[in-house]
């Protein structure tokens, strides 16, 4: 990939040498280029010159790249050339488009995950995946998307990196539960302002759902696990803090003030040295591809109520969904970073708490999927 200098230096050669008339003949040359088979870097700086003489054309680029974002083998070149996309308008200074490429990224990732996930599609909501995407595989996903979210259960997405809590109680009862640890709190404060100055957490309900969500910001104590322990006894009803990363899923289960099960899952060997935190785990390797033997799953599973084994477990991510399945418990993938727009929030600063929902891509163009949250909750800890 190439440094962006060097591409600006390419692209503005190519634009004064051609005298382009339009951004669309930018492209069309651009694409010329890419089904001849002739120079990357040549046809790249045609794309970044299509761009820059008209920003919207970043989005024909989008879906251009989706269609090798959804072609076996070849996922690779359709996310890194969102990304040079969103490189691109970054430099030019147009940050708006810049994040909505960005967004472009994490959707045709959402989209490849899908994809990955086809035994869990099948099983759950009776979705045959063909090995080459087809139209009628496209408009199944499209129904899944669409689904009343008051019927969702399991994992929303495993491609955004979060952490949950889920509670499986009201959201009026959990707010009061809160309320007690929290030195200020606030209902409903959806497309409101607020200030984040130290610890905090979100909570919130999707109508028609058993499971409260709590989402929390800044090393909140809402994650250590005496207080999630007690928690759950207080309540009477169990509590799960589920963390979706890249490569990795754990959970803990929490119910009548203890500890009951713990599960960490990663794709390879764990990149870190696993703390067991007193837990005698029991350590499983798991070999979920037939077709590829060389890749493997790691797992350190530990319970106070049931054994299993690797067979029973099969695939890290399909546990997991199915746990939140027999629980009738769904995980939105809504987090703070979803509610405030940004990951890293400055103490001090005002954010408004938005829904700006979920973008899909499909080789035809995007669609935005607006959760129904009902109700948002605000809470403040002490540091």
């Amino acid at each position: 990939m190439m440094h962006l200098d060097e591409l600006h230096n390419l692209s503005s050669e190519v634009c004064e040498g051609m005298e382009f008339n339009s951004a669309e003949e930018a492209f069309l040359y651009a694409e010329q280029l890419s089904k001849a088979g002739s120079s990357s870097e040549d046809a790249i700086a045609a794309y970044t010159c299509a761009i820059q003489l008209d920003p919207q054309m970043a989005k024909a680029y989008v879906f251009r790249s989706v269609e090798f974002a959804l072609t076996p083998g070849q996922e690779h070149l359709g996310i890194e050339d969102v990304r040079k996309a969103a490189e691109i308008l970054r430099a030019q200074g147009n940050e708006e488009m810049a994040r909505a490429m960005d967004q472009q990224v994490e959707s045709i990732q959402g989209l490849i995950a899908e994809r990955e996930r086809g035994l869990a599609l099948k099983k759950h909501y009776g979705i045959e995946v063909p090995s080459a995407v087809d139209e009628n595989w496209l408009q199944e996903l499209r129904e899944n998307s669409t689904r009343p979210w008051s019927e969702k259960r399991g994992i929303e997405s495993i491609d955004h990196q979060h952490q949950i809590i889920l509670v499986r109680v009201p959201l009026d009862i959990l707010f009061t539960a809160l309320e007690d640890r929290a030195i200020a709190s606030q209902q409903d404060v959806l497309n409101s302002e607020i200030e984040i100055s130290g610890p905090f957490a979100f909570a919130y309900q999707i109508p028609g759902q058993d499971w409260s969500v709590v989402t929390t910001g800044w090393n909140s104590s809402l994650l250590e696990r005496a207080t999630l322990a007690q928690l759950s006894e207080e309540l009477g009803h169990p509590v799960i803090v589920l963390e979706v990363g890249e490569g990795e899923i754990s959970y803990d289960w929490f119910e009548a003030g203890a500890l009951v099960e713990h599960f960490v899952g990663q794709e390879g060997e764990p990149y870190e040295e696993y703390k067991t935190e007193g837990l005698q785990t029991q350590q499983y390797v798991l070999a979920p591809d037939p077709e590829d033997p060389a890749a493997f799953q790691t797992v350190h599973f530990w319970s106070s109520r049931r054994s299993i084994t690797a067979k029973e477990i099969g695939n890290i991510w399909n546990f997991v969904e199915k746990l939140l399945f027999d629980a009738e418990a769904f995980d939105p993938a809504i987090d703070y970073e979803y509610l405030l727009g940004t990951y890293s929030p400055k103490q001090g600063n005002f954010y408004r708490v938005q829904n700006p929902g979920f973008i899909r891509v499909y080789p035809s163009g995007e669609e935005t999927f607006v959760p129904d949250l009902g109700r948002v909750d605000y809470f403040k800890f002490e540091r």
